[in-house]
């Protein structure tokens, strides 16, 4: 079963990286909430920076392994100057084989990449490990992670939300989460190949 994930999230008002210190003042609200545990192996053409071709072109190909056995391919392509693409679709234990074999299992990720000239033989880069929370938050969704690879942990922050939010009412929430000055995101994408 393939398809193009259709993600039911609503869109991102802002993300930033925040301090072990700041992720765990937010906490402190978050006491209830179970955090969903996810696993990501990023695949590439080669393992140094200047042989990916994937980073080159800043597409970001990984196997998402969630609850321990459900698995999906996801492919986020973000060109130079417009919104990024995402697309999904479950894997079988077959298609995971083909997928360490350096192949790319049949379906709309491989069609697009065919589409972009960009299909090659893939090898595993890195593995990441995330746990995410979520809760409601000024009428959208405050998003809360922290994500580990290599021994090394950094956290983020994101608020979601349909409906617009006046700068006004940004600021106010950036105020009450404890986030002043410039914000700064760093993409997973950069992370597995900066760490």
């Amino acid at each position: 079963m393939e398809r193009e994930k259709k993600y039911g999230k609503p869109p991102c008002i802002f993300k930033t990286d925040i301090s072990f210190a700041r992720y765990s003042a937010i906490m402190n609200d978050y006491k209830k909430a179970k955090a969903k545990k996810m696993s990501y192996l990023y695949f590439d053409t080669g393992l140094q920076a200047s042989e990916a071709i994937f980073f080159l072109l800043n597409i970001r190909l990984r196997l998402r392994i969630k609850n321990g056995n459900d698995y999906s391919l996801e492919l986020k392509i973000h060109p130079p100057n417009n919104s990024s693409e995402d697309f999904y679709q479950k894997l079988s234990f077959l298609d995971i084989d083909l997928l360490f074999q350096g192949l790319i299992p049949n379906g709309v990720i491989k069609n697009k990449l065919v589409k972009l000239n960009v299909l090659r033989p893939v090898i595993w880069i890195k593995t990441t490990h995330v746990a995410r929370i979520k809760r409601f938050f000024y009428g959208g969704i405050l998003v809360l992670e922290r994500t580990s690879c290599l021994n090394q942990t950094s956290y983020q922050i994101e608020f979601r939300s349909e409906r617009p939010i006046s700068v006004y009412n940004i600021r106010t929430i950036k105020k009450q989460l404890g986030l002043c000055g410039r914000l700064y995101f760093c993409s997973k994408l950069k992370q597995v190949w900066t760490k």
